[in-house]
């Protein structure tokens, strides 16, 4: 299946810009749309423009000093039809946001003046773009450079990506026996859709929130009966529900947050299911022993056998001890999990960097199979390393 990406900016002042972008997408076999295949004119449609960018693979924003046309019908929070691109791109679940800004103290041609009122909209765009990632660029060798690096990230991204928001919930399971009820539904889920699911997201909150035995079972599970290779690890209290940058009113109305953002947790670090379980086996051998006596001699179909599985561990744990679960578990700490065999805490904080060929390296130097990129110390994505570098090996040569 082919690929599509939609290149977003202004007219007239950004021509050659998107032309060099433009060349460079097509060499890497990439089905590209910009304004040029509407009319040469910041009037483009705008119901066709804001289409292709919130269904495309990836949206490219380019933005320099212009803040472009705005359409006078049916606009009634006044903003300019490269905007409306942008926030069309935002609101899709699918499409991946990529934006590059000129460099603030650039040369740049003049060109015809905008009203204050459009410089100031433009100002106000700007600034939420730079609160959140963004590329800077000041040649058009300097954006294609950006453009690509991050179309690859992208890349090695994809695999890597749905998985976690397949079973992200998993880190919310409730503490009560219904929690066996979720770990079976989305053990299922990972078993159908193992090839695409890359790891899991578990959060330890403060402490006192995973309890050994669900940690056990669902590393397990993991290991026995899907291809998934990461347990990912957060620590630290939820945030509040808030947009994750505030935009200054009345300049720019809201916004939804990217979908790409993930959970704003504080990041901890990965460990392999079989390290994981063997950690908590070494320490509940009762609990280890239970599990395997609810696993049936043979599996024919790990995926409607999962639900029996659990059910029978969960009682075969509730008996162990006159308690049940809660006298033979303890909570999963933070400082538990980074003392394990095979825990990895390594990541590359991209905050203030460049997506260029520099960080691109950087990852493909890492040893691990996913490489964690961390924002202000959270995830903000995790690269398959292995993808990563073939498309760079594949493109550079």
């Amino acid at each position: 299946m082919s690929k599509t990406a939609y290149i977003s900016s202004t007219y007239k002042d950004l021509k050659e810009y998107r032309d060099a972008v433009y060349k460079a997408l097509r060499k890497i076999r990439y089905d590209v749309v910009c304004m040029e295949d509407y009319v040469a004119t910041d009037e483009r449609n705008v119901e066709k423009c804001c289409a292709h960018a919130s269904g495309c693979d990836i949206y490219i924003g380019i933005f320099a000093r212009r803040y472009g046309y705005i359409p006078p019908d049916m606009n009634p929070s006044g903003v300019s039809i490269t905007e409306m691109e942008y926030r069309a791109a935002r609101s899709s679940p699918h499409t991946k946001v990529r934006a590059f800004l000129l460099d603030e103290d650039s040369e740049w041609p003049e060109t015809e003046p905008e009203s204050p009122a459009s410089q100031e909209k433009l100002k106000s765009l700007r600034w939420h773009i730079s609160q959140l990632s963004y590329g800077p660029f000041r040649t058009t060798s300097d954006l294609v450079e950006q453009v690509l690096a991050a179309v690859y990230t992208v890349e090695a991204e994809a695999r890597v990506e749905p998985g976690l928001d397949d079973i992200r919930s998993a880190d919310i399971f409730p503490l009560e026996s219904s929690g066996l009820l979720m770990i079976a539904t989305k053990m299922q889920a990972a078993i159908t859709n193992s090839a695409s699911v890359a790891g899991l997201q578990v959060n330890l909150g403060s402490g006192a929130y995973w309890w050994s035995t669900r940690l056990y079972l669902v590393a397990a599970l993991m290991e026995e009966y899907t291809s998934i290779s990461e347990i990912v690890f957060f620590g630290g209290e939820k945030p509040s529900p808030t947009m994750p940058v505030p935009l200054p009113p009345p300049m720019l109305a809201p916004m939804p947050p990217p979908h790409s953002a993930r959970t704003g947790y504080p990041y901890l670090g990965m460990c392999s299911p079989v390290d994981v379980r063997r950690a908590l086996a070494s320490h509940f051998r009762n609990v280890d022993r239970a599990y395997h006596e609810s696993v049936p001699d043979q599996v024919f179909d790990a995926a409607a056998e999962v639900p029996q599985i659990v059910d029978s561990f969960g009682k075969k744990v509730a008996s162990l001890a006159p308690a049940g679960e809660r006298d033979v578990m303890r909570f999963v700490a933070k400082h538990v999990v980074e003392q394990w065999r095979g825990f990895n805490a390594d990541r590359i904080e991209v905050a203030n960097r460049k997506v260029d060929g520099v960080l691109l390296d950087d990852i493909v130097a890492k040893r691990s199979a996913y490489v964690a990129l961390v924002r202000d110390g959270s995830l903000d994505t995790l690269i398959d390393r292995a993808e990563l570098a073939t498309n760079l090996a594949l493109r550079r040569h």
